[in-house]
């Protein structure tokens, strides 16, 4: 039997099919593997990273119990089947055949920058919850205490240059409180719907046939300000100023709202502050860890990363 067949060894029978002719390993983010079956079926497996910060068992309940609730939705996967066991836990879905949105395409196509305003749109329509739903905002501040720790173990010291130049964890606490206290004081702004939560252009697809953009990796969904997903999308993929102005001037003519820019920018930064932060963090953990597939230059990119993402906020 070849290798890839071997990918299937601790899958559940009664979630695959009864006749398997082809077996594929689908490029994942850290927390997943995506396992694509016959062409037509993929198995998203949970794996364990960050038990503390961020549980397999809530990603993969969160996701699942969205995807119900989307219930076929064009713009989202459809759920077939589910497996959920000890550390187990899996779900499968229907294959989406087509590729990431790309910032090229965006530009060369409006009718595809419409599309995609138009999607988001209606996922905010949403207002439903799940049992696994969490407040944004406590992503950051869990982030900013691992920092924390991190400043006084490594940021400065004489020993370890790699860390120098970064700032102190009190300079971005403080930063991050005065964005969220601008945001929670303009009430207006604070109406919560359903949020994808993690609206990097790989969770963006263009179905091959019919060009209906498909958002997958449900993981992170959660009640919240739609600010909060058009923040993230606008500062967590490659939109330029213009093109940045045109999706949020869409938005607003489609969605028949108003979109506050300066709260937009308080977003804005904490998202950029969001984003710095796990760089840093995560260049850390591969600087602790003993892990032989682990290179040097995995750890000088994510802290580079990093660097640039905080330095971009200009905290003195």
């Amino acid at each position: 039997m070849s290798s890839q067949y071997n990918l299937l060894n601790d899958i559940p029978t009664d979630i695959l099919p009864q006749k398997i002719f082809s077996v594929e390993l689908i490029k994942g983010g850290l927390n997943n593997q995506n396992i694509l079956v016959n062409d037509t079926l993929l198995l998203k497996k949970f794996c364990r990273r960050d038990e503390l910060n961020d549980p397999m068992k809530d990603r993969f309940s969160r996701e699942i119990e969205v995807l119900k609730q989307l219930n076929h939705q064009s713009y989202s996967p459809v759920l077939l089947n589910r497996v959920s066991k000890d550390f187990n836990l899996i779900f499968s879905r229907n294959w989406i055949e087509g590729h990431p949105i790309t910032v090229e395409q965006i530009k060369n196509d409006p009718k595809l920058l419409i599309a995609l305003v138009k999607t988001l749109i209606l996922v905010h329509k949403n207002d439903f919850v799940t049992s696994c739903d969490y407040d944004y905002f406590d992503v950051i501040r869990r982030y900013l205490k691992e920092y924390e720790i991190i400043n006084k173990k490594y940021i400065n010291q004489v020993k370890i240059k790699d860390f120098s130049n970064l700032p102190s964890y009190k300079s971005l606490n403080l930063y991050f409180l005065k964005q969220f206290n601008c945001i929670e004081k303009d009430k207006s702004v604070n109406k919560f719907v359903r949020i994808h939560g993690d609206l990097v252009f790989s969770n963006i697809i263009i179905e091959k046939k019919s060009k209906q953009v498909i958002l997958i990796d449900w993981e992170y969904s959660t009640i919240g300000s739609l600010y909060m997903d058009l923040a993230y999308l606008l500062t967590q993929n490659p939109f330029t100023k213009s093109l940045d102005h045109q999706f949020i001037t869409l938005y607003e003519k489609e969605g028949n709202t108003i979109i506050n820019t300066q709260i937009l920018t308080y977003y804005k930064n904490i998202m950029n502050l969001m984003a710095g932060l796990w760089y840093i963090i995560h260049s850390i953990r591969i600087f602790e860890s003993r892990i032989k597939e682990i290179t040097k230059l995995d750890f000088s990119e994510f802290l580079l990363l990093g660097k640039e993402r905080l330095k971009a906020l200009n905290i003195s």
